[in-house]
């Protein structure tokens, strides 16, 4: 999987961290996330950190979108 930033901006005490996830069959899903600011912290780890609070919301999207756009045979009822 591929991951962009898709937004990085500054509300109140928090950072809100936009993500552009892109998986490998080109879906691409968006999801943001507040991260309390800590004085100090760079924009890498304001980033890691979004993922790591968003990886079981794209886990769960990557596994129902996985099989989406693939061809299926319906001879030996397998995808292609």
């Amino acid at each position: 999987m591929k991951y962009k930033l898709k937004n990085f901006d500054t509300v109140d005490n928090n950072k809100i961290v936009g993500l552009w996830v892109e998986n490998d069959a080109g879906s691409v899903y968006l999801i943001d996330k507040t991260i309390p600011i800590v004085e100090g912290q760079s924009i890498e780890t304001y980033v890691q950190q979004a993922i790591e609070l968003s990886q079981e919301e794209i886990n769960n999207w990557n596994d129902t979108t996985s099989f989406i756009g693939k061809e299926f045979n319906i001879q030996d009822n397998k995808f292609k």
